[in-house]
């Protein structure tokens, strides 16, 4: 849409509200005082804001409003998000609408300090970005933000973080719930008590200490729940001193917080690259997989010197060259219009195979011949100038294939996947691990191809149960990462697209790819990859390049 603004000053979002810890739990109130509101500060105070859309309908907080509300759903608005984008773009002093919407605050810092945002070609890493940020934020040579942005890009975890200097600022931060507490005490029920009395014996003494608030954004919502004591005095706390900061990596989890991570920045300023890693992966995955208790601590400080940002700016600037070329060259690749045979699956599949290279075992068998002189010749093994054949045996990854039976898949549509799928494996020569899915996953099955006709390996593949219902590619990213045979695997999810990514992070498997499924609208079929490709932009921003058509 394009929009008419008029009188609107350039905003800069600012992530802190004043949370309740009674009565009723006001989104709403939230989202406007954190990402609505400063949009509409007019230049002239004596007039007002004015913003139009393309067919001149007013646009107005309630709108705004609204569209954040839409995150919250189960299916994702991905209009409502592109109107989104299109808004901050236009009336935000610091903003780049190719990252991650949910990602604001941290997308905001990055662009105000010219740092470049991730990309398939740039990758935050704990030795180049968040030792030397930590430190960085302990001298004071830049401010919490950058620090934010340098974590939230490494981490890619959706919840709410804080920093804190040190560990002392932590024990300062558990004595003004203390004394919270005594104020409240005759009001706060017993349970909220006790976790209060359980969060005071908590150490900030490690990288971070991680903790589950919720288990879900209607969860823990009453009056005097300890989520919203806590809270509520984080935030009070936070005015007091300039050595803790709020990092909110997500706009859900500041709005509505199901897991916070206190940051030790001294700690990550002296740990190895190797022990930052792990704890964040750790954080990240339980985060993911809804574990109930997350990881360790996280702490932080703001300071700002504008002669180190720009420093960074100066860094950054071949960085970003080349951010735009990669995202330039993902969004405009076409689709293929036409339906794609046999022989195009198997150019595509067989070329990725060999992309990965050899393993030490699969069912992935090639043989291989070499001459040489360590052997006898079998024709003549007297002649020492005759090189006699090595035969060895070298392993490529298995090929995994994920078939769609959602709702939206015929069985003819699912029949012809099958059948796709056993000529390609014949034709590789190889056994094929295959799997039904939908909303669920079916039972990994091994499907032996050689020295088989398609025919006999039909009649055992219609013996495995096919599932129905919904689709969801979360659930098979979550089953391939927790292996790390079938990390190493091909995989290949034949579908239609209609699914689209949760605005929460999910990670993508490295060799994970999609084929569309046969006899379908291609239409339907690139209109729907379009919207999966979008709603996983901030989950993996070379994603386009996983659809091998």
């Amino acid at each position: 849409m394009a929009l008419q603004i008029t009188n609107q000053k350039p905003a800069i979002l600012d992530p802190k509200y004043k949370p309740c810890i009674n009565g009723h739990y006001d989104t709403r109130r939230y989202l406007s005082d954190t990402v609505a509101k400063a949009a509409f500060q007019p230049l002239t105070p004596a007039q007002g804001v004015q913003i139009t859309d393309s067919h001149g309908n007013a646009i107005t907080e309630d709108n705004i409003i609204n569209a954040w509300e839409t995150l919250w759903d189960e299916k994702r608005n991905m209009a409502a998000e592109r109107e989104l984008r299109e808004f901050y773009t236009h009336t935000l002093r610091y903003y780049d609408p190719e990252y991650d919407l949910n990602a604001l605050f941290p997308v905001q810092a990055a662009v105000k300090a010219g740092l470049p945002l991730p990309s398939p070609t740039i990758v935050y890493d704990p030795a180049t970005d968040i030792i030397p940020a930590a430190k960085d934020l302990l001298t004071g040579s830049i401010d919490g933000e950058t620090f934010m942005a340098n974590l939230a890009f490494y981490a890619k975890a959706n919840t709410l973080a804080v920093y804190m200097l040190t560990e002392s600022v932590f024990e300062e931060f558990k004595n003004f719930i203390n004394q919270n507490m005594q104020t409240l005490q005759s009001v706060l029920p017993s349970e909220t008590i006790n976790l209060c009395n359980q969060f005071n014996k908590l150490k900030l003494d490690e990288l971070t200490q991680a903790l589950l608030l919720r288990e879900n954004p209607s969860d823990k919502i009453e009056d005097y729940s300890f989520p919203r004591v806590l809270i509520e005095s984080l935030f009070r706390f936070l005015q007091t001193t300039g050595s803790a900061g709020l990092m909110p990596f997500t706009v859900t989890e500041l709005v509505i917080p199901q897991s916070i991570v206190f940051v030790n920045v001294e700690k990550h300023a002296r740990a190895t690259p190797k022990e930052i890693a792990t704890e964040w992966k750790g954080i990240r995955e339980s985060a993911q997989s809804q574990i109930k208790c997350l990881s360790k601590n996280e702490i932080t400080k703001l300071n700002a010197m504008q002669k180190n940002i720009e420093a960074i700016k100066q860094r950054s600037a071949a960085f970003n060259a080349n951010r735009q070329q990669m995202v330039y060259r993902v969004k405009n690749t076409k689709f293929q219009k036409s339906q794609m045979n046999t022989r195009q699956y198997l150019t595509r599949i067989k070329k990725k195979i060999d992309s990965l290279g050899f393993i030490q075992k699969s069912q992935n068998v090639y043989l291989t011949k070499t001459k040489t002189f360590a052997r006898p010749n079998r024709r003549d093994p007297n002649n020492p100038n005759l090189m006699g054949i090595f035969q060895s045996q070298k392993y490529k990854p298995d090929l995994h294939m994920y078939i769609d039976t959602s709702g939206s898949i015929t069985e003819k549509q699912y029949q012809d996947a099958v059948k796709a799928a056993i000529v390609i494996a014949k034709k590789l020569e190889i056994n094929l691990y295959i799997n039904s899915f939908s909303h669920v996953m079916s039972q990994t099955s091994l499907l032996i191809v050689r020295d088989r006709s398609v025919a006999q390996i039909f009649r055992d593949f219609q013996r495995i149960p096919k599932v129905t219902g919904g689709t969801d590619f979360a659930q098979i990213y979550k089953y391939i990462l927790c292996s790390q045979k079938r990390r190493h695997e091909l995989s290949l999810i034949i579908t239609d697209f209609g699914w689209i990514a949760p605005i929460d992070a999910l990670t993508h498997p490295k060799n994970l790819y999609y084929l569309p499924c046969s006899n379908a609208d291609m239409d339907k079929i690139v209109h729907w990859a379009k919207e999966f490709c979008e709603s996983m932009i901030h989950n993996d921003p070379a994603i386009r390049t996983k659809l091998l058509f």
